[in-house]
Formats: C-alpha cells, sequence, structure tokens
C-alpha cells in the first residue's frame, strides 16, 4: 500500500509545502520533509490535499469511507485510500526513523538495515494464509466483499479482502489482547512471484506483528463492561462468544 507512487507524491507535497527552495533541498532532507508530514499529522480526523500546507478536518462520510486521506490537487482522488490499516504503522515508523536520523551519525542500518527485521523488532509475528488471487481488487460483484464483524469498522461493500482483513485485525486483536499487547503492525507480505502460464490461485498474505507487556502478558481474566452497558456488554459476549464469557459479580 505505501508504494514509490504514494511515497513519491508526499514527498512532492512536503517540498511544495515547505519554505525551502527545490534548486537547495538535498535528498536527504526531502526525506526528512516527508517524514515530517506523515508523522505529524493526524490522520485519523484530519486530511491532507495536495499541495496545500496544512489539514482539514475530514467529515463523516470520509471518516467511513477509509481511514487515512491525502487527496490530490483537486481534492477528489484519494491516494492513500489503501493505507487506512496500516496507517498507524506507517506513522509510527516515520517518527522512529526521524528520532534516528537526528540522533545517529550513521543511521542507515538502523532505519533500513538488519534492526528493523520483523524478527528482532516484534515479540510475536504472525502470518494468515495466503489470501486470493484477487484480494487487492475492489470486489464489484458483491455487497460482502469486507465480511463483517462486531469488533470491526465500517467499510465500503466493494473493499478488497486484503484491506477488509486488515481492517478486521485491526480492530478484533486490541479489543482481545487488551493491555497485553502495546503495539499491533500489520504488513501484506507476498511470495517472489514467477513466470507460469496459469492464473495464480493465491496472492499476498497479512503479517501480524505483536509488541507485548511483559506484566499484563500472563493474566487469565478480562473484565469486561458492566452489565447495565447493554451495547457494550453484548459487543464483548459477541467478541468472545458464550463459551469463554459468563456474568460475574464483584465486590
Amino acid at each position: 500500500p505505501l508504494n514509490g507512487f504514494t511515497l513519491s507524491m508526499i514527498t512532492a507535497h512536503a517540498a511544495l509545502t515547505s519554505s525551502l527552495a527545490p534548486s537547495q533541498t538535498s535528498s536527504f532532507q526531502l526525506f526528512k520533509l516527508a517524514l515530517s508530514v506523515l508523522s505529524s499529522t493526524d490522520w485519523a480526523g484530519q486530511k491532507v490535499v495536495f499541495g496545500k500546507a496544512g489539514s482539514a478536518a475530514i467529515s463523516a462520510e470520509e471518516r467511513r469511507s477509509c481511514a487515512a486521506h491525502f487527496y490530490d490537487a483537486a481534492g477528489i482522488l484519494n491516494i492513500f485510500w489503501r493505507l487506512g490499516p496500516f496507517i498507524e504503522e506507517v506513522q509510527w515508523e516515520a517518527k522512529r526513523a526521524l528520532k534516528l536520523l537526528d540522533s545517529e551519525a550513521d543511521p542507515f542500518d538502523a532505519v533500513f538495515g538488519r534492526r528493523v527485521l520483523p524478527e528482532l523488532v516484534w515479540d510475536l509475528v504472525l502470518r494468515t494464509p495466503s489470501l486470493k488471487a484477487g484480494a487487492l481488487c475492489p470486489d464489484l460483484r458483491t455487497d460482502s466483499a469486507s465480511g463483517s464483524t462486531s469488533s470491526a469498522k465500517t467499510l465500503p461493500v466493494d473493499a478488497p479482502q486484503a484491506l477488509a482483513t486488515c481492517e478486521q485485525l485491526q480492530s478484533v486483536l486490541p479489543a482481545g489482547l487488551g493491555n497485553r499487547c502495546s503495539r499491533i503492525a500489520l504488513r501484506l507480505v507476498g511470495e517472489r512471484l514467477r513466470w507460469q502460464s496459469k492464473s495464480p490461485s493465491s496472492s499476498i498474505a497479512v503479517m501480524v506483528g505483536l509488541t507485548l507487556d511483559p506484566q499484563q502478558l500472563d493474566r487469565a481474566l478480562d473484565r469486561g463492561p458492566s452489565a447495565q452497558d447493554e451495547t457494550e456488554a453484548a459487543r464483548f459476549r459477541d467478541l468472545w462468544g458464550p463459551s469463554k464469557s459468563e456474568l460475574r459479580r464483584f465486590k
């Protein structure tokens, strides 16, 4: 989702809206400008328009459609439409990279090298089975492409399977793990493609990285909402199921 095109657009936006002259801006400065936009914008409630300084509040309709909003100059095309489930991880990495660029003499390995390998960054790494071949394509033939869970955010009915899966994981995992997990990161991964005569039957998978809190990790009991709060109580029972949730009275 965060590919070369989206990075080039956010970098161009950062250059256009900065006070630096293009002829006097180095590639390193451009990189830091782009990271600054990614790290400082409140993507949950604000949108960025290409070429316009600052950000503006998003509407209720925009909030329902996607979790990240970076529009073209006309304000029509959302360049970040695929970044919704990943924007928190992108923002976290941008903040981390900026700190390293300012604090280390040679930050290349810390930002791009072995120090950012999944097995070194996260405490637990999970990977889903491979999704269908068209997992990144909008599904225009059905009204249930995004799936449905009470914990997942509202998604457009034509949401690609990959993004719908990531949105559900982004909602269900924090609800289930609670403060046992301090950070959840989602990434789309896949095998290296080889030329073949037949169309592939599968494509990418979702990799989940978890940073765990050792002080809360072994807790065996989660206390849910009050039974008086019928909406939240129903959501809690729906998440855990009748076999793992029960009504108790605490003194």
